[in-house]
């Protein structure tokens, strides 16, 4: 399966937007605090152009993979811990571990750190939430890490807050997510492999 990324998912086009964006934060006031830093360095009239760079980036930060963030939530499901004991399955046991019909909670916060100089000035936080409605998808779990998830159906809702402040909004009906989605090295559920 070609893999979804958050700018995917929230129907995010690729030109435009997040300058769009930043500009209604500009005029809001939420980038205040960060035009003061930038303009205390740099000429007012160069303010256009950092906002501008930002919006080229900040579109970067949304290109994340959804299925690895879905990943990322279930291996912190202590259902799942159990396949990466050793003492249970030996490491050499591949396991299909299939997932009941269940809601799956992601959190994400991307960033941007803005840089004066090689100076840090300020980072620009985005929080992402996700409530997903998932059913039918399988598990490949192979040495304590989860290998591959063959896809189900899928449905929820979703958001993107800057300072507390909603920018975008997104509910989705059900659909369905034909294929797989292949983990190439594998997501660890041993959390010593957090390190």
């Amino acid at each position: 399966m070609p893999s979804a990324t958050l700018n995917d998912f929230f129907g995010i086009p690729v030109k435009g937007f997040w300058d769009d964006i930043l500009g209604k934060l500009q005029s809001s006031g939420s980038l205040s605090q960060l035009k003061d830093q930038v303009i205390g360095q740099l000429k007012p009239e160069h303010w256009p152009n950092v906002i501008s760079g930002l919006g080229d980036k900040v579109g970067e930060l949304f290109d994340v993979d959804v299925g690895l963030l879905l990943v990322s939530a279930w291996r912190k499901y202590g259902e799942l811990k159990e396949y990466a004991d050793p003492k249970k399955h030996r490491p050499d046991e591949t396991i299909l571990v299939p997932l009941g019909k269940h809601t799956l909670k992601v959190a994400y916060s991307p960033y941007l750190e803005v840089l004066f100089n090689g100076r840090p000035l300020s980072k620009l936080v985005f929080d992402v939430t996700l409530s997903l409605d998932l059913e039918g998808f399988v598990l490949t779990i192979h040495n304590g890490k989860i290998m591959k998830v063959r896809t189900g159906t899928c449905q929820g809702s979703g958001k993107i807050e800057f300072h507390d402040r909603t920018l975008l909004k997104k509910a989705l009906a059900k659909f369905s997510l034909p294929g797989s989605i292949e983990l190439k090295e594998g997501i660890s559920l041993r959390h010593e492999d957090d390190a």
